[in-house]
């Protein structure tokens, strides 16, 4: 490519030149652009130039396929202005209801109303600061998980035990182990150290996080970390060999039984589905919107009379794929673009030819 660079410019460029001597003054043009092409070809071997490779690392094995860059991704959850609207509507209301509680006759209905008043009137407070926050408050990456809002700085992975997902009534948040709870609790603002406090004697860690009014919110946060876990088991597998992966609930209380005539599901209401392999006519991977707090995943197996329906984490759900990637014909691509899906969505993997 250098040599055609440098033959076609040499060759335009003594155009122009001749183009100049015959008293045409777009020559000055012909030339001059196709000199400096020239030049650009002489001295290319001596330029700078950047550098290109490719880092990304593909690893498939039974149970994942992960693909990792020295720079992966980062998540980062910032204040959601519709969810801030909405939270000062509830505000509004619970305003409203312990007021009117202090109408009522009684002393107890009064004070629970001006304490109602009081607790929820800090919304009017909080909730136009939150709204004007520009930076993300929840980062999650390659160092660790930082909750701006904690001013703890990041919890790094190698301090976390586990990550769990814990709720009171309706309200959900993240939940983070770590080793060691005091060097993260004693950074916590004064104020945070009695909420802490109360986290543990409610039976959860120290340290939560909750997303509401956040964007992206908990299961979206929920499912990058469980990709990342899966990503990095994939990846380097000696780092886990002694740290099991922890079971699915309640996926892992279905149990799949293989045979070389059949698959049976047993399901936890104690109801039992099966189908054989001679009569298996096509599979299909079922994905919903309901994870993280749900089963979101399924194996649909159907049968000329009947079928069978397995949630991805049920126990014996790793053989079930091995069976089913030795069907002839099982397209692999259609199961991992369903391993990415967070929608209603039905992926055929394989159907039987006549």
């Amino acid at each position: 490519m250098r040599l055609f660079t440098l033959l076609v410019s040499a060759l335009f460029a003594a155009v122009g030149i001749w183009m100049i001597i015959d008293g045409d003054s777009t020559g000055w043009f012909v030339a001059g652009f196709f000199g400096l092409c020239l030049l650009v070809a002489v001295f290319e071997p001596w330029l700078p130039k950047p550098q290109v490779a490719c880092e990304y690392r593909l690893v498939i094995t039974e149970e994942d396929v992960a693909c990792e860059h020295p720079k992966r991704p980062r998540m980062e959850c910032y204040t959601s202005k519709v969810k801030l609207l909405g939270l000062l509507g509830l505000t509004c209301a619970m305003v409203s209801v312990s007021y009117f509680c202090t109408t009522l006759p009684g002393l107890t209905p009064r004070v629970v109303g001006w304490m109602g008043v009081g607790f929820f009137g800090l919304g009017f407070i909080a909730l136009p600061v939150m709204f004007f926050r520009a930076a993300p408050q929840v980062v999650i990456n390659d160092e660790g998980i930082e909750d701006r809002r904690l001013k703890i700085g990041v919890i790094r992975w190698e301090d976390i035990r586990s990550l769990s997902i814990g709720s009171v009534h309706s309200a959900k948040f993240l939940c983070v182990e770590v080793a060691d709870p005091e060097r993260y609790s004693s950074r916590l603002p004064r104020w945070s150290r009695w909420l802490a406090a109360l986290n543990e004697a409610l039976g959860f860690p120290a340290l939560t996080i909750g997303f509401s009014g956040l964007s992206p919110g908990l299961n979206e946060a929920w499912a990058y970390l469980q990709a990342r876990d899966s990503m990095n088991r994939a990846l380097h597998p000696e780092r886990y060999a002694s740290e099991p992966r922890a079971p699915l609930e309640p996926e892992s209380r279905f149990v799949v039984r293989l045979s070389d005539s059949e698959v049976v599901c047993e399901r936890p209401d104690g109801k039992v589905e099966r189908v054989g392999w001679a009569d298996l006519q096509k599979v299909e991977v079922v994905t919903t919107g309901d994870g993280p707090f749900a089963p979101d995943v399924f194996w649909v197996l159907h049968g000329t009379d009947g079928g069978c329906a397995v949630p991805q984490g049920a126990t014996g759900d790793s053989q079930l794929l091995e069976r089913l990637q030795t069907l002839p014909g099982f397209d692999n691509h259609a199961f991992i673009e369903a391993m990415s899906s967070t929608s209603d969505r039905r992926f055929l993997c394989w159907k039987r030819t006549a």
